[in-house]
């Protein structure tokens, strides 16, 4: 898309609508409602890191702002991939998934189970970190989200299946509330 056709739409748009007597509010996508600032943060330096000619935008984006409180962290983990000599299939049943996304989700549930057994202090809830405090974000639900729940099951860590979303939680309508 080109850039200076995109702000003249834009310009020629707010001129339709003032003319109606109305106003036409700027606003950006950089205010979340619903990501913390550990996240945002995260992502911010990523873009400059990589900067922002690599995500394909011409101008600096700019910083990301958070309306929720300084929660959460954001924790990378290391890249997985299957180990030829090894199989980490204990099950004829897991035939349907890769080594890599079963070493992932194995990974995933070992170190959840280990911040829970830890249960370190979360001074912004005064209380020590319990399962519900813990949310894992996937690109998409499907084979992938279905193992990593049953791998945070066999590890023991009490966790909410995918099926338990309500309409109201799902993101794509909080975003139109």
């Amino acid at each position: 898309t080109d850039p200076e056709k995109y702000r003249e739409a834009h310009e020629d748009f707010r001129g339709k609508i003032e003319q109606g007597g109305e106003r036409l509010f700027d606003l950006t996508l950089t205010r979340s409602f619903r990501s913390t600032a550990p996240i945002l943060n995260f992502v911010d330096a990523v873009i400059e890191n990589a900067g922002h000619q690599n995500f394909g935008i011409a101008s600096e984006i700019p910083e990301h702002l958070s309306k929720l409180p300084l929660h959460g962290s954001v924790e990378l983990l290391r890249c997985v991939s299957a180990i030829p000599d090894e199989d980490t299939h204990d099950e004829a049943e897991e035939d349907w998934i890769t080594e890599e996304k079963l070493r992932l989700a194995q990974l995933i549930a070992a170190k959840v189970k280990k911040w829970i057994y830890d249960a370190p202090w979360l001074l912004t809830e005064g209380r020590h970190l319990l399962p519900k405090d813990i949310m894992i974000l996937l690109r998409k639900r499907g084979e992938f989200a279905n193992l990593l729940v049953a791998r945070l099951h066999a590890a023991g860590v009490p966790v909410a299946g995918i099926d338990r979303l309500y309409l109201s939680e799902s993101l794509a309508v909080q975003d139109l509330i």
